[in-house]
């Protein structure tokens, strides 16, 4: 446990959300009674190897979301915010010089969050954030199946002698048995960084899924790899490099060769029915974006991913 209260930082004092709007509108936490599902801000970008700037993710995709003014999902045919109560709990606040600690207050925060039932939809931030929602989602409901939409498989031993980087989360999420390895799926991977980069995920018996071959199945053969998925709780983690960066390209690792922005909303709505316990966006750059498209297709993303919630 970490010295600070996480309930008063997930409760937000939080003036890192005070002067701006909450998501679309959302009331917050402090708001509303029963709520169940809570929308999280996690600005931090100091496990990240190469150009920082997604601390900067969860003001920008929130200050966007306010030109998000239709509450219904056309497609999917529903009001996310009338099937379920949604609040905002503003950006926590995280020590910017150390990973463990900032690992150790996110992990408080968002298992206080569940223990009060509340669903965790978090917005970051690097990558490495997900694996404290991970343990906290194993704390409250024991290991989970993952979807990975990434460009990367993130499944390193260590980067410059740190074993908790935005590169590393996925191989101590299965080394810690926050993950059930054979429900480990990473769809869009196109960069690969050594000859034997897939030789834990073979050992694991994960599911990588290329782009190339997501681009091949399309959206109905997505769904039936989905299948190995039906019978466990599901977490699903949204790296916005997933999508090609003529669409995203406010992001610290871009890697040309992703899919489209629509074709990255069809692939999240095939994931309606699946168990979900909770879910994360990751690796918006602000500073990096051009013309805020970045922001406003997360906007768009949590949407649909909120929109397909049991």
């Amino acid at each position: 446990m970490t010295e600070q209260n996480p309930f008063q930082l997930a409760q937000f004092d939080l003036g890192h959300t005070r002067g701006i709007a909450t998501f679309m509108g959302a009331p917050r936490l402090e708001d509303m009674e029963n709520a169940e599902v809570g929308i999280i801000g996690i600005p931090f970008d100091g496990a990240m190897v190469g150009t920082p700037g997604t601390r900067h993710g969860p003001r920008e995709i929130r200050h966007r979301s306010g030109q998000f003014n239709n509450p219904y999902n056309a497609a999917l045919k529903v009001s996310p915010f009338k099937k379920h109560k949604i609040c905002d709990c503003g950006d926590l606040v995280l020590s910017p010089f150390s990973i463990v600690q900032a690992h150790g207050s996110i992990t408080d925060a968002v298992a206080t969050l569940l223990n009060k039932n509340i669903l965790p939809v978090c917005i970051g931030g690097d990558h490495s954030i997900t694996y404290p929602i991970l343990k906290a989602i194993f704390q409250k409901h024991g290991p989970v199946g993952v979807v990975d939409f990434d460009s990367h498989t993130d499944r390193r031993d260590h980067a410059y002698g740190e074993e908790y980087t935005h590169g590393t989360m996925f191989r101590r999420g299965i080394e810690e048995g926050f993950i059930i390895p054979d429900k480990l799926m990473q769809v869009g991977i196109r960069r690969l960084f050594a000859e034997n980069e897939l030789d834990f995920h073979a050992e694991h018996n994960c599911r990588v899924i290329s782009t190339i071959e997501l681009k091949q199945m399309g959206v109905e053969g997505f769904k039936q790899e989905l299948k190995i998925l039906k019978d466990v709780k599901v977490y699903i983690t949204f790296d916005i490099d997933f999508v090609d960066p003529a669409f995203a390209p406010g992001t610290g690792g871009p890697e040309p060769g992703g899919v489209s922005s629509f074709e990255a909303l069809q692939f999240v709505r095939a994931l309606q029915g699946l168990n979900i316990v909770g879910l994360d966006l990751v690796e918006v750059s602000p500073p990096l974006d051009v013309g805020n498209l970045t922001s406003a297709l997360a906007t768009r993303i949590l949407f649909e991913m909120m929109s397909i919630l049991p």
